[in-house]
Formats: structure tokens, C-alpha cells, sequence
């Protein structure tokens, strides 16, 4: 089974074995953003915890030239990575911060990564109330 035949599995909503990982992991590099974020999806249900760290950092390399529907589905698959990558995403919104404000590009991508954070920490209380 090729790379597109396993997101086109896993679209169809058939659960994947872990070992098809392999075949999908070269597409988390892609340039095209959808093959990026359905690949990252895929990372998040199987991929191991450094598959999945690396899927959080790539997303959130291509967050800043991202269409604003990709950037939506970015921000839920950041969301489904966030508690094994907390770190990546917590030095990323820092950089973000020191950024002075001619070079503020990335203060879309900031918003995206703070909404994130607050999701995921309004579920973790959630979940504890």
C-alpha cells in the first residue's frame, strides 16, 4: 500500500496499523499543506511519541502560509498532538513574543498557537472538574 492509498484508508475512516507510519512518514515534509496536515492527522492516531513531536513542530513551520482553511485544521491537529509536544508550542508562542513589531508576520501564527493552549488547558479542566 502507497502513502495515498493509506490517507485515502484512513479518510474512509479505517483504522491504520502503526507500521503503516513508514510509508507515510517522508509526506509530513511535503510542500503542499493538506498532504502535510492529513499526514500529521495520521501521526497523532499512530505514529510513535517522536513521529508525533515531529508532526507539532512541522505543523507549526507551515502554519504561516497556510490557507485559512488549512489553518483551521491545523490548529485541531496541534490540538490532538499538544500534551506530547507542550514544549515545542510553549517555544514557539516565546519566539513569537521576542519578535519586534515590524517582523510581527508570525502574530497569526502566535494567535493560532495561543487558541491552542487555551483549548487544550479549558479540556484538561475540563476533564478534571
Amino acid at each position: 500500500m502507497n502513502a495515498q492509498n493509506i490517507v485515502i484508508h484512513e479518510r474512509a475512516g479505517e483504522r491504520l496499523a502503526p507500521s503503516s507510519w513508514a510509508l507515510l512518514r517522508p509526506r509530513v515534509d511535503d510542500a503542499n499543506s493538506d498532504i502535510v496536515v492529513a499526514t500529521c492527522t495520521i501521526a497523532s492516531q499512530i505514529g510513535s511519541i517522536d513521529a508525533r513531536r515531529a508532526a507539532l513542530s512541522r505543523l507549526v513551520t507551515v502554519l504561516s502560509s497556510a490557507s485559512w482553511f488549512a489553518q483551521g485544521k491545523i490548529e485541531d491537529c496541534l490540538a490532538a498532538l499538544y500534551t506530547g509536544g507542550r514544549d515545542i508550542v510553549d517555544e514557539e508562542i516565546a519566539l513569537c513574543n521576542v519578535l519586534p513589531t515590524e517582523q510581527r508576520n508570525a502574530e497569526g501564527v502566535l494567535r493560532a498557537l495561543l487558541r491552542v493552549k487555551q483549548r487544550t488547558n479549558a479540556a484538561a479542566t475540563e476533564r478534571k472538574g
